[in-house]
């Protein structure tokens, strides 16, 4: 069960905000991607993988086995059903994985962050007709689903924070009722966030 949250949920939560706002609308399309993919397994190998320490089964194997079957293109697994509740997905599939990596290296991991500003920016959303609504890359508009509370404070979050600067960052990741805790205390996570948020523009 723990193999399957943090490798195959968690790999499924990383890649799905950042693939929708670059057009992307399967799984299977964003791992034929030379970049994606590459992305997609040096966060299982150097990030994900070490993290699960001492446990049964060969991690190895099964992580092998995901990335098999999100190549499958008659599995039609649709980002945008995917990224539905993706904060309290990211808050119980990846944060765990993170902290652990802090606690081994005393640094955050690289592609998990990128994972977190893709989170961010996917939910830069406002409510039109009833909907919350995001805008890709592109300018494209896509949908969010998630809680009311959820949506009303990212939706409020992107009104207020017209810049979306270092305060917009930790007003988010500081929001203890978003993640179970505050995020923004974890080492320079709020500057790195940002970081790739601007770089992924």
């Amino acid at each position: 069960q723990l193999l399957k949250v943090r490798i195959l949920n968690g790999s499924h939560t990383l890649i799905t905000p950042q693939s929708i706002l670059k057009g992307f609308k399967q799984v299977d399309e964003v791992v034929e991607d030379e970049n994606m993919k590459e992305y997609l397994n040096e966060t299982l190998q150097s990030e994900i993988l070490p993290s699960l320490k001492n446990k049964t089964g060969n991690k190895e194997d099964f992580a092998s086995t995901v990335l098999q079957r999100f190549r499958n293109p008659h599995i039609k697994h649709k980002l945008e059903s995917i990224s539905m509740n993706s904060v309290s997905k990211f808050a119980n599939r990846l944060w765990p994985t993170v902290k652990t990596y802090i606690e081994d290296n005393n640094k955050l991991p690289e592609n998990m962050m990128i994972g977190l500003a893709g989170l961010l920016r996917f939910y830069q959303i406002e409510k039109v007709d009833n909907v919350y609504v995001g805008y890709d890359f592109k300018g494209n508009e896509y949908k969010v689903f998630d809680t009311p509370e959820v949506l009303e404070f990212m939706s409020e979050a992107n009104s207020k924070y017209e810049d979306k600067n270092e305060e917009y960052v930790k007003y988010i990741l500081s929001e203890s009722k978003l993640w179970g805790e505050d995020l923004s205390i974890y080492l320079n996570i709020v500057e790195v966030v940002l970081d790739k948020m601007r770089e992924m523009e």
